[in-house]
């Protein structure tokens, strides 16, 4: 494990410098968010990999957007107008918000990128949500196949499956140890493997050792992208753990495996609407409590961090209702806003601190 862990510390101190490496013997396509095919992807030839902006300052991109478009999408453009993502072949847009859907638009204005995009559906409750979710996925296997001059077969989309199943089933095995043995692996290392499977080659995760003991300080993070190791390490210094999530640089890259089968394309829209949802996406306006309510009771959780990006609405429109539900059932919250997701200040430290103080022993 020890091992591993340098290997994922060097790779995420420059993403970018190991991703241009990779691109020099692979094609590298770009993708925005966890609702990306990957293994659509991976199978037409292209490494995919998730690009979450690294800009601490932005400046060049305020030409092109309006100052209340959260840093996800201010520090994606920042990067792609210094030209740090000129190792990219494409990029794949997913439209999960406005601000996505047009950052898109300036992408394709304006830079030299190949470009896809997927307009997903927002509701996923009803049979044409799905029948349309497969007739896109459709669109873009045969974007692919004309891109790459190739033919996906089900064969090679199958092991594509599996392979991201594969990696997926470990990711998720990772999490159990943490619920089970909090002291056996940290949320900071467990939150850089994660981060690192979206760029890296897929591969298994191997087990970790584990330790039997019990902690009575057992939290949940909510929110979008998270890359603040330093936050991590700061909750579990205080001797909390945090034994679950629900962040798109988390359990929602991996949670739901896909089925193998004859119909793979029909099998990746099904896994995508079975596994939990983000707050772009609609079942029904219960869905989201009773998924939160559900892991609170599966985990043991006796916290709450709600972690969310300044200006992110989707994240905004759900907290009243979740933090109404945690009220009612005794679970203590706190939420935090961060104005850039790569930046941890002293102010967050000290409120974090107080609110796991406030837990008890």
């Amino acid at each position: 494990m020890q091992e591993l862990m340098k290997t994922i510390d060097s790779i995420l101190q420059n993403p970018y410098t190991y991703l241009e490496n990779l691109s020099r013997s692979k094609p590298i396509m770009g993708y925005s968010c966890t609702y990306a095919p990957v293994e659509l992807i991976y199978a037409s030839g292209y490494h995919p990999a998730r690009i979450i902006g690294l800009a601490n300052n932005v400046s060049l991109s305020d030409v092109y957007l309006q100052s209340y478009a959260c840093a996800v999408v201010r520090t994606l453009l920042e990067d792609s107008l210094l030209k740090k993502l000129d190792f990219l072949s494409a990029f794949l847009f997913l439209h999960t918000c406005d601000s996505m859907q047009r950052l898109s638009d300036i992408f394709r204005i304006n830079l030299n990128f190949k470009q896809f995009d997927l307009i997903l559906p927002v509701k996923f409750s009803s049979q044409t949500s799905k029948d349309y979710f497969l007739d896109i996925l459709n669109d873009f296997k045969s974007k692919l196949e004309q891109d790459q001059n190739i033919k996906i077969g089900i064969d090679s989309l199958n092991k594509a499956i599996q392979t991201y199943n594969d990696l997926k089933a470990n990711l998720l095995k990772l999490y159990n140890i943490k619920s089970n043995n909090p002291e056996a692996l940290s949320y900071s290392d467990l939150s850089k493997i994660v981060r690192t499977s979206f760029i890296m080659d897929p591969q298994i995760i191997n087990k970790i050792s584990q330790n039997q003991h019990q902690y009575s300080k057992r939290l949940m993070i909510i929110g979008s992208i998270c890359n603040h190791s330093v936050l991590f390490e700061t909750i579990e210094n205080k001797n909390a753990h945090i034994v679950w999530d629900d962040l798109c640089t988390g359990t929602r890259f991996f949670d739901e495996l896909t089925q193998i089968g004859d119909n793979p394309l029909q099998s990746i829209a099904d896994r995508f609407i079975k596994r939990p949802i983000c707050p772009t996406k609609h079942i029904n306006p219960q869905y989201r409590l009773d998924y939160l309510k559900r892991k609170i009771d599966e985990y043991k959780i006796n916290g709450v961090i709600f972690l969310f990006i300044k200006f992110c609405e989707p994240h905004a429109f759900d907290y009243p209702d979740q933090k109404n539900l945690l009220e009612k059932i005794g679970i203590p919250s706190i939420m935090v806003e961060i104005e850039n997701h790569n930046i941890f200040d002293e102010q967050t430290r000290t409120r974090l601190e107080t609110f796991i103080e406030m837990l008890g022993e």
